[in-house]
């Protein structure tokens, strides 16, 4: 049936064509400006060396450190922070 209606072979070819296209060149799953924060117990060289790692990326958008262990789940609660990195 659908060899004699060239309209349904069309769409049929075609369509996911569309699709895959528009799809593929619409869609990024490139994930940006990040906002974490940073509890840091060590203090370290070391430790501030990784987390500077972090700052200069695009990907990775800081925010003000944490000061204490409770304020991690509130923040991350309250949607202000997608990302804490705890040393």
């Amino acid at each position: 049936e659908i060899l004699r209606d060239r309209l349904r072979l069309a769409f049929a070819i075609l369509g996911p064509l569309v699709l895959m296209l528009t799809f593929g060149f619409g869609i990024s799953f490139d994930v940006e400006n990040l906002t974490y924060a940073v509890y840091d117990q060590d203090n370290t060289l070391e430790s501030r060396e990784l987390l500077e790692s972090f700052s200069g990326s695009r990907y990775f958008q800081q925010a003000p450190d944490i000061k204490s262990a409770a304020d991690i789940d509130r923040r991350l609660a309250s949607g202000e922070l997608k990302l804490v990195i705890e040393v």
